[in-house]
């Protein structure tokens, strides 16, 4: 009767937990979240108790705890849609072919009529195993609403037991199909830079600042260097170039030889006049950054072209071909900005009028720039801009920003 008891209080206050009770399950949570990974905690009675926060944003970020089915039976719990949605099906069935002999008991009759009558029938037909040690798994994930490919992660379960050998839970860890001298690469990256690109993977039309660079002079440069001194000035161009868009929150576009682009966001910047200025911050950085990294081991410095231009509706999404991500972005203001930046000077960045009249009086102020002041002139006049560029974006007026 005891023991019934003990089991009645626990289905009463099940629902209500979202934090383990167990000191030990406790530890486990806190290493888990501390060392960032994508992990969940059951009970003794193998219900849902924990999901760490890496977990939820790989589910999503504005999941709830209701949706997640903290309080109910694993079973039930990974039944749900915040769960379902993303495994493929084929793959969603081999993990709990994998799983059915260790969790086959302690889902109630009404439990098993809230879960698909698939996974029903397979627990059914399924001989009970004790949870005594690891199993291991995996799922394709799917991002859900979207068609990008699917891919593998990998999950491995394994039951918690005390000094007396008694199971006080079990943990669920999860890491994509990828070897981690692979990961590795992506950690030399920017993390809050891909914590921005992973926000666009539903590409869509946004307000935003853009920037291309260029570095003037690149041809004679590489024909007069050894082929692998040059590799290594402009990867390190790069690579700096990337910390500084990332130090504004804007993102990397393309990298095309001695050229890049990038794009601020309103909606990842807070307003206009912030986006506007990250960008003009950036130019100015590049040029100093370009001086410091030439004039190191040249006799010269190579100056940098910068166009900077504003864009209200610029479509941006992530762009996932088999070897690597991208942030794409299309639109006429995206070709606009290319042109403006053809038209700068050696150490110039040209701004279009449109991105200048973003900025507010505080954020003008503290670029050194004097809006009331400015004169603009057509890109068209500009002798750089000739042919299509000057047929398609020859009206855009625009200006030199100081340096």
């Amino acid at each position: 009767m005891d023991a019934l008891a003990d089991q009645e209080r626990c289905d009463c206050t099940a629902r209500r937990v979202t934090h383990p009770a167990d000191p030990e399950l406790t530890e486990w949570a806190a290493l888990i979240q501390e060392l960032r990974w994508a992990g969940l905690l059951l009970d003794r009675h193998l219900k849902l108790i924990w999901v760490s926060p890496d977990l939820k944003r790989f589910l999503d970020a504005e999941v709830t705890d209701d949706d997640l089915g903290y309080g109910l039976h694993v079973v039930e719990a990974l039944s749900r849609d915040a769960w379902r949605r993303i495994t493929t099906p084929d793959s969603r069935a081999g993990f709990w072919r994998d799983v059915a002999p260790f969790v086959a008991g302690g889902l109630d009759r009404a439990a098993k009529e809230r879960i698909s009558e698939t996974v029903s029938a397979l627990l059914g037909e399924t001989e009970p195993l004790s949870f005594i040690k690891p199993i291991a798994t995996s799922f394709e994930y799917q991002e859900p609403g979207s068609d990008l490919p699917a891919h593998r992660v990998n999950v491995l379960l394994a039951p918690l037991r005390n000094a007396a050998g008694a199971m006080t839970g079990v943990v669920g860890l999860g890491y994509m199909n990828v070897r981690p001298g692979l990961v590795s690469l992506l950690a030399r990256g920017q993390e809050d830079m891909y914590e921005r690109m992973a926000r666009l993977v539903e590409p869509r039309s946004h307000q935003a600042a853009i920037l291309f660079c260029d570095l003037h002079g690149s041809t004679q440069l590489a024909r007069t260097l050894p082929t692998s001194e040059y590799f290594s000035l402009i990867r390190r161009l790069w690579t700096e170039t990337d910390v500084l868009v990332a130090r504004e929150k804007g993102i990397i576009g393309k990298h095309v030889g001695d050229g890049a682009s990038a794009f601020f966001l309103v909606d990842q910047l807070g307003s206009a006049s912030e986006a506007a200025c990250a960008a003009a911050r950036t130019a100015r950085a590049i040029h100093e950054q370009a001086q410091g990294i030439f004039g190191d081991v040249l006799d010269r410095s190579c100056l940098m072209r910068i166009g900077i231009h504003w864009g209200n509706a610029v479509y941006i999404g992530q762009l996932v071909p088999g070897g690597r991500l991208d942030v794409t972005a299309l639109g006429d203001p995206v070709n606009e900005c290319a042109r403006i930046e053809e038209s700068a000077e050696p150490h110039q960045t040209v701004a279009s009028k449109a991105l200048i009249e973003q900025l507010s009086a505080d954020d003008a102020a503290r670029l050194g720039i004097e809006p009331g002041k400015i004169r603009y002139r057509l890109l068209a006049d500009n002798p750089n801009v000739r042919g299509k560029a000057a047929l398609f974006a020859g009206s855009i007026p625009v200006a030199v920003l100081p340096v």
